[in-house]
């Protein structure tokens, strides 16, 4: 099973590849500027789950953020959906696998395109975030977006280590 497992991977890898590339070359035809993302480095593919990275990419794709971004807020947060108690409110009133507050996701929960978007749901809270850094001021000032997204300059570097072992060259 390890054997498909791994060819399953790689399979959804390419086809993330091909359907990537057609939308920066799709996207800079018309105008639209396309972060550079690179492909995952063996610590990402190790670490994130296919489901998130295939979000994580989808998500930053279309809101022009680096994937690795979104991957090292959802391995902070929620070690990208695994962590049980992010799906119940913290002390600040946080949730969901990109853990946000409220009043955030009031603002940001249409990013999906989900009518019924729900702050659990990782496609809906995935692209919320890349909707939210977008906003903040990504890709042109990183490290402002992540620190719109959590008021603290350790997080900004915590985040930002945690992308660059995913590969953000940043």
């Amino acid at each position: 099973m390890r054997g498909l497992e791994r060819v399953g991977r790689n399979l959804i890898l390419l086809f993330l590849g091909i359907t990537l590339g057609s939308g920066v070359v799709g996207g800079a035809a018309a105008g639209v500027v396309v972060a550079s993302a690179g492909p995952p480095s063996v610590g990402a593919l190790g670490d994130i789950p296919t489901d998130y990275l295939v979000l994580y990419q989808a998500a930053g794709a279309a809101y022009g953020v680096p994937w690795q971004i979104l991957a090292g807020i959802g391995k902070v947060e929620s070690d990208h959906g695994r962590n049980p108690a992010a799906y119940h409110p913290n002390e600040a009133g946080a949730q969901g696998p990109m853990q946000f507050i409220p009043s955030s996701w009031a603002r940001y929960q249409w990013a999906s395109g989900n009518p019924q978007s729900d702050v659990n749901n990782p496609r809906d809270a995935i692209f919320a975030a890349a909707a939210y850094l977008r906003v903040a001021g990504a890709p042109g000032n990183i490290p402002r977006a992540i620190y719109a997204y959590n008021h603290a300059w350790w997080y900004v570097d915590l985040v930002l280590r945690q992308a660059r072992a995913y590969g953000y060259p940043g």
